[in-house]
């Protein structure tokens, strides 16, 4: 685990590097931040740092997770980025479990049903909970949770159904709770889940998005992507509206009733594009978002890349060096002042 980490975090100092042009691992004892050098550390870090980094050598920070003191150093103890909060240093690793936060919205699993409540795989340390009270009834009902609701609640979500859902609550003892009371959120069907490292996804004001080439997908700060076809998901709401009386809040505990549609070829194609081009991201510890993921598609129809060539090992070394310069270029474009 140590060597991968070190492995990843070694790829990150390659990339910024060549970003900042300094050209040469800095090593040890020295941290990178920004465009330059940084020895020591007055100022408030938040880059790039190996397992031995040294990150302060005065006694004015307090020691968090991640990092541990020596010969009176504050060193980092793990391969990932430094995040400061007032005198409180940390190091977050590249690669972990999901740390939840109220607010996210995730894409998990059912794992089991029980006890008026859902057990959910949301790629953390625990498994999440989803009380039967914090979902939404068929036709929008507002009214108390009844012995017959907890008898059918597989039919609203049974185990191994995928679903979307925002994290309502973390309580004392660390355990997570989950609600769909939103016409957003409930059982996802017709797509592809897919897993990544959590940390290449960033929270936004959107997580719902469509891509642009025609596949609606599901960002969750979890580390779980939904895919399926944007025209299939427009058809399943227009079904889902119809069933509900055309309420506009229609429950999407009812998609389980909704017959499947069926996905044709294009969309099968679409979809796997976008799928190829989240792992071939994820593999270069890429940031995953809407516009990377439409870039590394563009760069492959640019190239002819064929779909099922998109992970190949040299094809996707290819792309995703030329989707990172883009994206270098683009986001020194926009820290660039304007004149006057």
């Amino acid at each position: 685990m140590a060597a991968s980490e070190s492995r990843v975090a070694r790829a990150h100092v390659a990339r910024l590097e060549h970003v900042s042009g300094t050209g040469s691992y800095a090593g040890p004892g020295t941290l990178l931040l920004g465009k330059r050098r940084y020895e020591g550390g007055s100022e408030e870090p938040h880059d790039l740092v190996l397992p031995g980094n040294d990150l302060f050598a005065d006694g004015t920070y307090v020691r968090g997770h991640g990092t541990h003191v020596r010969n009176g150093r504050l060193v980092s103890s793990q391969a990932g980025t430094v995040l400061t909060v007032n005198r409180l240093v940390t190091v977050r690793p590249f690669r972990s479990r999901y740390v939840p936060e109220v607010g996210d919205v995730v894409v998990g699993r059912v794992l089991q049903v029980a006890g008026k409540r859902w057990l959910v795989d949301i790629n953390a340390v625990q498994e999440a909970s989803l009380l039967l009270s914090a979902i939404t009834l068929p036709l929008g009902e507002q009214r108390k949770r009844t012995y017959e609701d907890e008898l059918n609640m597989r039919a609203f979500f049974a185990e191994g159904d995928p679903i979307s859902a925002e994290v309502q609550e973390i309580r004392s003892d660390a355990s997570i709770a989950l609600h769909t009371r939103s016409n957003k959120f409930g059982a996802l069907r017709n797509g592809v889940l897919l897993q990544v490292s959590p940390s290449l996804i960033a929270r936004a004001k959107k997580h719902y998005v469509r891509l642009s080439l025609g596949v609606s997908a599901i960002l969750g700060t979890n580390g779980y992507i939904w895919l399926s076809p944007h025209d299939l998901e427009t058809a399943q709401n227009e079904d889902k509206t119809k069933k509900a009386g055309s309420r506009s809040d229609a429950p999407l505990s009812e998609e389980r009733y909704i017959t499947p549609l069926s996905v044709g070829p294009e969309a099968h194609l679409r979809v796997a594009r976008a799928r190829n081009a989240i792992l071939l991201l994820n593999a270069r510890s890429i940031p995953i978002d809407p516009v990377s993921i439409s870039l590394v598609c563009e760069e492959c129809a640019r190239q002819g890349v064929d779909v099922k060539d998109m992970t190949r090992r040299e094809v996707a070394s290819r792309i995703a060096d030329t989707v990172q310069t883009q994206l270098s270029a683009a986001s020194h474009l926009a820290e660039r002042p304007l004149r006057a």
